[in-house]
C-alpha cells in the first residue's frame, strides 16, 4: 500500500510539473526581434559633426539604443547590418507640406499615396503631414496599412479634406460660388460637427482654405477641443474670405 501511495504522489508530481511547464511556455513572452546596425557613420541632427557608428539597436521596429557597446555581445539571434565607411546614417526627415495629390495626365487630381510614399522614403522622409487632401479616405486607408505593417511608406499624419470653400470641387472661382461640400450658408453647428467627424478618424491637424474669418475662428476652436492643430491659407480672395495674419494668431492658428 505504501508503495502504491508513493507511486501515486510521484506520478501526480510529474503531471503537475508537465502542466506547469506547458502553461509557462504558452504564456511566456516570445523573444523580441532585434536588429543591430554597426559600422559606417552616424549623424544625429544634434551635433554639428558625424561620428563613427559603434552600434544601433532596434527592437520590434523601434530604436532602443545608439552608440551601443557591442563588445562581448552574443549576436546569434540578432540580425546584423554592417555598413561600409562610405555610408552615413541620418535621422528620418519630416515633410510638413507633403501633398500626395497631383494631376499627372490632365484628367483630374488624385491622391497617389502608394508611389508617392515610396518616393518620400527613397529621399529620406519617414514622416509626412499632407496639408489638405482631395480624397482623404484614400490617405487614411494608406495610413492604416502603413501603421499595421501591410503597406510601404512614411508615417502619415493625415490632415483630412480642406476646411473651407476650396473643398467645393477644388475649382471655386469667386466667394459667391456655392456648393454642397461647403455651402455659403454653412452653420456653426455643421462646421463643428465636420471637425469632430474627421477627428474621430485620426486627423491630427487640419488645413483651412478659403474660409471666412468667422468660419476660421470656429474651425480653430473646434480643432483645439479635439486636440488638433491648425494651419491655413489666409489670403484667399480680396475681401470676404481673407483673414488677417494678426487675427489668425489671436484666434489660435
Amino acid at each position: 500500500v505504501n508503495l502504491s501511495i508513493s507511486r501515486f504522489f510521484k506520478a501526480t508530481a510529474l503531471i503537475l510539473l508537465l502542466v506547469s511547464t506547458t502553461v509557462y511556455s504558452q504564456w511566456s513572452e516570445p523573444p523580441q526581434e532585434e536588429i543591430i546596425i554597426r559600422g559606417g557613420w552616424l549623424f544625429d541632427g544634434i551635433s554639428n559633426t558625424r561620428r563613427q557608428n559603434t552600434g544601433i539597436v532596434i527592437r520590434q521596429g523601434k530604436i532602443v539604443e545608439v552608440d551601443a557597446n557591442l563588445q562581448g555581445k552574443v549576436l546569434t539571434s540578432t540580425s546584423v547590418v554592417d555598413l561600409t565607411d562610405s555610408e552615413t546614417i541620418l535621422p528620418g526627415m519630416i515633410d510638413l507640406h507633403a501633398h500626395y495629390n497631383f494631376d499627372l495626365v490632365d484628367v483630374g487630381r488624385v491622391e497617389e499615396v502608394v508611389n508617392n510614399g515610396i518616393i518620400f522614403l527613397a529621399n529620406g522622409v519617414t514622416s509626412t503631414w499632407s496639408a489638405g487632401e482631395y480624397y482623404p479616405e484614400r490617405v487614411i486607408r494608406q495610413r492604416d496599412l502603413v501603421d499595421s505593417g501591410k503597406g510601404t511608406g512614411p508615417r502619415l499624419f493625415v490632415s483630412g479634406p480642406y476646411f473651407g470653400g476650396f473643398r467645393c470641387e477644388y475649382n471655386i472661382k469667386t466667394a459667391a460660388d456655392d456648393c454642397s461640400a461647403w455651402p455659403n450658408d454653412i452653420t456653426e453647428k455643421e462646421i463643428r460637427a465636420e471637425v469632430d467627424k474627421w477627428a474621430e478618424q485620426g486627423v491630427v491637424s487640419i488645413k483651412i482654405k478659403q474660409a471666412t474669418p468667422s468660419e476660421t475662428k470656429i474651425l480653430i476652436e473646434q480643432a483645439h477641443k479635439n486636440g488638433m492643430t491648425t494651419t491655413g491659407h489666409l489670403s484667399n480672395y480680396h475681401g470676404e474670405y481673407d483673414v488677417h495674419p494678426r487675427d489668425a494668431i489671436l484666434m489660435g492658428l
